[in-house]
């Protein structure tokens, strides 16, 4: 029962590692980032932290929970298998795998924590940019606009241009 749910525990945590690093690359367009940044929502919602929420799934007519619950429960098989077994050499690979599984959760939330940093960066930097581009456009139209207007001589003098460049 614990090896299953050692198993269990440490495969779902690779699946989630390599969803998270197919999304920590914050390159690219907008619409690609908000995919990015959807596929990072759907891994926070198995981690039960905070104002994430847990999830369930169907496994061998079992209800068994994902995330940090799903490390939780492994650490306790290992408390009950560890004072079942006698040998020290066992206890001793017991403490070491799950040593190792809580050190892969810590870094497993860090890893998802500073990929939705970046993400949530990279939308802003968007935004940014849209918002830029869209007030450097109007500002170029309405500029265009008067010039336009000034010069509407079909001979325009280089006194001309000097009146528009001191005008505006």
């Amino acid at each position: 029962m614990y090896r299953k749910s050692y198993n269990d525990a440490f495969d779902w945590m690779r699946k989630k590692r390599i969803d998270v690093q197919h999304c920590s690359d914050t390159h690219g367009e907008k619409e690609k980032i908000l995919e990015k940044d959807a596929v990072m929502k759907e891994v926070i919602a198995t981690m039960p932290e905070g104002d994430l929420c847990l999830r369930d799934f169907k496994y061998n007519n079992k209800t068994c929970i994902l995330g940090e619950a799903m490390v939780q429960k492994t650490v306790e098989l290992y408390t009950a298998l560890k004072s079942g077994t006698t040998g020290q050499e066992s206890q001793d690979i017991l403490n070491q795998e799950i040593t190792a599984l809580k050190a892969d959760l810590e870094s497993l939330k860090t890893t998802i924590k500073d990929t939705q940093k970046f993400i949530n960066k990279s939308i802003t930097a968007w935004d940014d940019f849209h918002s830029s581009y869209d007030s450097m456009k109007n500002w170029l139209d309405d500029f265009q606009t008067r010039i336009q207007v000034d010069t509407e001589d079909e001979k325009v003098t280089p006194e001309d241009l000097q009146k528009c460049h001191v005008k505006y």
